[in-house]
C-alpha cells in the first residue's frame, strides 16, 4: 500500500512540478526515476556483501572452536533473508512470501530435529543437568 502510494507521488510530482514550471525539480525527478532499479539492484548486492561481511566477522570467532560451519550458515542466512528484503522495497510481493515459506520450512526442520529426532539425546543432556544427588 505504502509503495503503491509512493509510486504514485513519484510519478505525479514531475507533472505537477512541470505545471508549477519548476525544471530543476523536474530533472532531479526524472533522474531519480530513471535511477531507481540501479539503487533495487545495489540493495541486492549490499545483502550479499553484508553477508560475507557478517561471515568474514564470525569466521575469526569460530576458528579452533569446531564450528566452521557457522560463517557458511551466517552468509546464507543473511542473503536469503536480505534479497527478498530488497526486492519487497520494488513492492515485488513474490518475496514476502518466499520469507514466509523459508521461516515455516525451517520451523517445521526444527520440530521435527528436536521434536522428534532429538527425544533421546535431550533425556541424556537433562539427565546430566539434572538435581546431582
Amino acid at each position: 500500500m505504502i509503495g503503491a502510494l509512493t509510486t504514485a507521488l513519484l510519478m505525479l510530482w514531475p507533472i505537477v512540478s512541470r505545471i508549477l514550471e519548476v525544471e530543476p525539480i523536474v530533472d532531479l525527478l526524472q533522474w531519480l526515476i530513471a535511477v531507481l532499479p540501479l539503487i533495487i539492484v545495489a540493495l541486492v548486492l549490499l545483502a550479499a556483501a553484508t553477508g560475507n561481511l557478517v561471515a568474514e566477522l564470525v569466521q575469526a570467532h569460530t576458528t579452533g572452536r569446531q564450528i566452521g560451519w557457522m560463517p557458511g550458515v551466517v552468509r546464507v542466512v543473511i542473503m536469503v533473508f536480505g534479497a527478498p528484503a530488497a526486492l519487497d522495497l520494488l513492492e515485488i510481493r513474490f518475496a514476502e512470501d518466499i520469507v514466509k515459506i523459508l521461516m515455516a520450512s525451517g520451523g517445521i526442520a526444527l520440530a521435527v530435529a528436536f521434536g522428534i529426532g532429538g527425544i533421546d539425546t535431550d533425556k541424556q543432556r537433562w539427565a546430566k543437568v539434572g538435581p546431582q544427588e
